[in-house]
């Protein structure tokens, strides 16, 4: 329980920070409404917090950590001079979240273990993954219109 009280108190406060940053840099307003692959993946992991024993729920939320991490660990690899997105990149790939993310794997798999739920705790993640692929695939497809749209511009 400390684990994600802490999590929580750290990882939303700097998700804050990071957003608030962001939308006063690009001088944007914050969406009035979420897109599809969030909205599915919100109500994903908002209905296995509320109905799923605590190892499904756990398991459904992980990816969400893991994936993010694994993400900035290859983008930072590949690090470009001038990257407005460095702080988001740092954030990520940094050794405190990756210790909570690792943190957060045993948590899962020392639930899982003996659980009697183990085919609903691989379905959960399992389908958790899908929705950050989602996400990926949709913030993918949007930034593929900008780039048609700006370079067709006279």
């Amino acid at each position: 329980m400390n684990f994600f009280k802490s999590l929580e108190k750290d990882g939303l406060g700097v998700e804050f920070v990071l957003r608030n940053e962001y939308l006063k840099h690009f001088n944007l307003q914050e969406a009035k409404n979420q897109s599809k692959a969030f909205a599915d993946y919100s109500n994903f992991l908002l209905d296995h917090a509320q109905k799923s024993v605590l190892e499904v729920a756990y398991a459904a939320l992980l990816p969400c950590f893991w994936i993010y991490g694994a993400v900035a660990d290859i983008i930072i690899q590949k690090k470009v001079s001038n990257n407005p997105y460095q702080k988001f990149i740092d954030t990520y790939a940094g050794d405190e979240y990756q210790y909570y993310t690792q943190k957060f794997i045993e948590i899962v798999e020392s639930n899982s273990v003996e659980s009697e739920h183990k085919v609903q705790v691989k379905e959960a993640f399992v389908e958790a993954c899908k929705h950050e692929l989602a996400v990926y695939e949709e913030s993918y497809d949007i930034a593929l219109n900008l780039i048609v749209k700006y370079e067709n511009r006279p």
